[in-house]
Parts: C-alpha cells; sequence; structure tokens
C-alpha cells in the first residue's frame, strides 16, 4: 500500500532493492540517499524511479521489483536531445554511444517523498541499453514534459543497501 498515515511517511510495497530513505552504496565510493519517488504503475508497481538531492545536481535511480537486483544509476539529461516529437524513438545516438528502446510502457505515476517530477496523470516509459552498461531511461508526461536519465547498470555486487527506518532497528 502507497498510503500512510501522518506518523508514518509513505513506502513502498515490499519486493523492490531498496525503499524510499535507504542510502545505497556503490562500490565506488558514491552514496545516494533517496528521498522521493516516482512509483510507475500498471495495476502494480513495475518500477520506481528515485530521487537522491545531492549539492548541485540530484542522482537518480531506477528500480524493478525482486527478482530484478539491478539497479540503474543515473544522471538527468536534456530530454529534448533524446526526444524530437511525442514518442520515444526506437533508438537514439547521445554523445557518440548508441542505444535501443527495449521497453515501452504506458504506466500510471504516484509522487512520494520530496523531489519526484510531476509528470502528470500518466506517462509513457522508455528503456533503453547500449552494447555495454551504460542505460537510457526516458519519461514522457501526460503535461507535455518529458525528463530523461543516463547513466549505468549496476550488478548486485556493485551497490549495498542500508535500510532505514524499523528495518535497521
Amino acid at each position: 500500500m502507497m498510503t500512510s498515515n501522518a506518523a508514518e511517511p509513505p513506502t513502498l510495497p515490499a519486493g523492490f532493492p531498496c525503499q524510499l530513505g535507504d542510502v545505497v552504496m556503490r562500490t565506488t565510493g558514491e552514496e545516494a540517499w533517496l528521498a522521493g519517488a516516482l512509483v510507475l504503475s500498471e495495476e502494480e508497481p513495475v518500477a520506481v524511479l528515485f530521487v537522491a538531492p545531492d549539492a548541485g545536481r540530484n542522482t537518480w535511480l531506477f528500480a524493478r521489483p525482486l527478482p530484478a537486483q539491478a539497479i540503474l544509476w543515473l544522471e538527468s539529461i536534456d530530454a529534448s536531445t533524446i526526444l524530437v516529437g511525442s514518442e520515444p524513438p526506437t533508438s537514439v545516438d547521445h554523445e557518440g554511444t548508441r542505444f535501443e528502446r527495449t521497453r515501452r510502457l504506458p504506466l500510471t505515476p504516484t509522487r512520494i517523498g520530496t523531489g519526484a517530477p510531476d509528470v502528470g496523470e500518466s506517462l509513457i516509459l522508455a528503456e533503453y541499453t547500449s552494447a555495454g552498461a551504460e542505460r537510457l531511461v526516458v519519461i514522457k508526461g501526460s503535461r507535455a514534459n518529458a525528463f530523461a536519465f543516463r547513466g549505468e547498470e549496476l550488478a548486485p555486487l556493485s551497490y549495498e543497501v542500508v535500510a532505514s527506518g524499523r528495518a535497521t532497528l
């Protein structure tokens, strides 16, 4: 359930590799405190785009429900470099790297925590892969706004989740 009373912050349903309030640490030493999220659902949540505020920029993490354990460590990029029209393209050349669209889903967003973008009542999610570990995620909102993120896929052994709240007691 994604609703809560005033005493408890909203949480994601169980089954994601990380939760709102967790700290995700990369083996490279980078850390991301998950302050907000955009929960992307069909009838049930199928993915979450977390925002981790940082001085001067935000880090974004994209996760799917378990058994998928890989997460995407992303930075925001200019969506106009990806989207030319209203539909995410089937392939993208971005800064010398070619990406192929692997998934396109119409979804319903729910914002929780702080810092998640307001995309409207519905959105199109497009996911792209490169020949290596680089990934692109594009969100085309119903309010004619779009967001794009680029980064890399992290395997479970390349990050650690420090749980927040009751899980740490």
